[in-house]
């Protein structure tokens, strides 16, 4: 049976795994360790230990831990009637192939993606104005969220995401990446607590860039950043910026609009089935699940946004400031917070 290149849409969960990309260095979990076993296992790829199969890509490479809906894959495998249904039994229940595509032969999953499309689900007490203390029975008022969604509006458009991303380089310009939207959904209540969600589209990401982006707009409600510091981070002045959880941040969906009006392409748009929306569904439900149990349970959000006044946010990276944050500074100077003595700037590698 002779393999073809094909694209495929994988629903996973990331709490598992370090990684999504393999890596036979670190013997760890990784998203796509299980993969290429399931597809060797299955025979959708020749030998016992597939490796990287031939021509493959990913639309979106995601940080450490974080899930996704909507991932696409293209590469060269093969295909017969029932082979999405053979793989799946060699995976784990958290990742899943929801459907498979014929492409063109120059068809590029990372390459020809127009827009990648990420949520980020959070507890709404993040959101709370710093005059008020944080609590598990808060309420985002209506007028607070377009506050929330004012705050977003500063990252739409083409800008330098350098001080969103670890060691991000101010004078390269793969840091510069165009949002096309953010959107702040209406809030909703589960396991006691109140969340929210921030859709976020643009048509490629730098490494941590969404969770910093949210973790600036959490830190300027908190006032652990000055207002100012969220459009300051976004010009050449390196600046320090805090990284949110993982746990809430999902890739939703990898566009591929203009695929269509290709004139090398014979196979027409990029569409999935019913039957792999509905997959995909079923693990939005059980990994949406886990997110609400997992805030209410361990208190991930509380933890990050408790640590904030500890951390040098709106800093420079280069600053000898003795202390971590403006607000942390007058706390500490009115004796009502104990600020740890800054320790050199370390960057998440996630």
């Amino acid at each position: 049976m002779h393999s073809r290149l094909v694209t495929y849409s994988t629903a996973r969960g990331g709490r598992r795994y370090i990684a999504p990309a393999a890596d036979r260095r670190t013997g760890l979990p990784t998203v796509e360790a299980e993969l290429f076993g399931a597809l060797s296992r299955s025979g959708a790829v020749a030998g016992d230990d597939a490796g990287y199969p031939p021509h493959y890509s990913r639309a979106s490479r995601t940080d450490r831990g974080v899930s996704a809906l909507g991932q696409v894959v293209s590469m060269r495998m093969r295909v017969w009637d029932g082979v999405i249904d053979e793989i799946n039994c060699h995976l784990p229940d958290d990742i899943r192939i929801c459907d498979i595509r014929r492409v063109p032969p120059s068809f590029n999953a990372q390459k020809l993606c127009d827009g990648r499309l990420y949520s980020y689900t959070l507890p709404t007490f993040a959101f709370a104005p710093m005059c008020e203390t944080v609590s598990l029975v808060y309420r985002l008022t209506e007028s607070r969220r377009q506050e929330v969604y004012q705050l977003f509006q500063n990252y739409v458009g083409v800008h330098s995401f350098h001080s969103f991303s670890p060691k991000g380089d101010p004078d390269s310009q793969k840091m510069t990446r165009r949002v096309m939207s953010i959107d702040v959904a209406e809030p909703y209540l589960a396991h006691g607590l109140e969340f929210t969600t921030i859709w976020v589209k643009g048509a490629s990401f730098v490494l941590s860039q969404i969770r910093r982006m949210v973790g600036m707009v959490v830190a300027v409600c908190r006032g652990a950043a000055a207002p100012d510091a969220l459009p300051d981070a976004l010009g050449y002045q390196r600046l320090c910026t805090p990284t949110a959880p993982g746990l809430g941040l999902v890739l939703r969906q990898a566009q591929y609009d203009s695929l269509a009006a290709a004139p090398w392409n014979v196979h027409g748009a990029l569409t999935w089935s019913a039957e792999a929306t509905a997959v995909a569904r079923r693990q939005e439900t059980l990994l949406l699940r886990h997110i609400h149990r997992t805030e209410a349970d361990s208190g991930v959000t509380f933890d990050f946004v408790d640590k904030l006044l500890h951390n040098r946010v709106g800093l420079p990276v280069t600053s000898s400031s003795s202390y971590r944050s403006p607000l942390g500074y007058a706390l500490l100077q009115t004796g009502r917070a104990w600020v740890a003595p800054l320790e050199p700037h370390r960057d998440e590698d996630s």
